[in-house]
């Protein structure tokens, strides 16, 4: 799911697109983005190893910032996310197509969903550590074209399948498909829990599971974790 997130920097609101994912048990931001925002650097010099399938492991330096999700509440309250800096998160994200029964349907409820409405690549990337926490307990609503509106304190989004078959996994929770007028490369929410693309290889203690009650504080042991990342690339911290 890629979604419009209104975010806080330095007292400064900006609102960018967000991939949240909940098979990446960390959070990232795009480097070039976090210097612009001055965001505040909590720890500098994190050591990444980066290894592309099929290409030699390398190491890269990271810094771990951190910025507030302002959520959708009347209370005006605000998620803290720690991120690590990447060079890039992901590639070039289509919208998600809607029916004219979907439009009407959201129209009807006065729903506004927050998914991106033109082609965006992700600024940032919301992992587990912070994804459960923006997940509500509302039950899904199927729209009439099969996908369903999901609800987040961020507001409203829609996830869905493409009536094509996927050709190639284009993301953590997207996958590239053939460019038709129905253009949708977001798999559904049900696909998104069960088909996350975690590192298969990493021991059970390393998988995340959703907190006993909101508003609890995770507490990460970024120590032997590791992520994939879009482009088939895969990042793990060193010890």
């Amino acid at each position: 799911m890629v979604a419009n997130a209104p975010i806080l920097v330095n007292e400064n609101v900006e609102e960018i697109p967000v991939l949240l994912d909940s098979g990446s048990d960390q959070s990232f931001v795009l480097e070039d983005y976090a210097e612009q925002t001055k965001m505040r650097i909590l720890e500098k010099d994190v050591s990444l190893d980066v290894t592309g399938f099929g290409k030699n492991q390398i190491s890269v330096t990271a810094n771990r910032v951190e910025f507030e999700i302002i959520l959708n509440s009347d209370t005006e309250t605000t998620l803290r996310v720690e991120a690590l800096t990447i060079p890039k998160i992901t590639d070039l994200f289509n919208p998600i197509y809607l029916t004219q029964e979907d439009i009407d349907y959201l129209d009807a409820k006065n729903e506004k969903p927050i998914n991106i409405t033109k082609p965006e690549t992700a600024v940032a990337l919301i992992g587990c550590d912070a994804f459960w926490n923006l997940m509500t307990n509302e039950e899904k609503e199927q729209l009439p074209s099969g996908k369903f509106l999901i609800s987040t304190h961020m507001g409203p989004v829609i996830c869905g399948k493409n009536e094509k078959p996927h050709n190639a996994i284009h993301s953590l929770i997207s996958r590239v498909t053939e460019k038709s007028e129905r253009d949708f490369n977001e798999i559904s929410l049900e696909e998104y829990f069960e088909n996350s693309n975690i590192d298969k290889s990493r021991k059970q203690q390393n998988y995340c599971s959703p907190p006993v009650q909101k508003g609890t504080e995770r507490k990460t042991s970024y120590q032997q974790r590791s992520s994939i990342l879009p482009s088939k690339t895969k990042f793990s911290l060193k010890s």
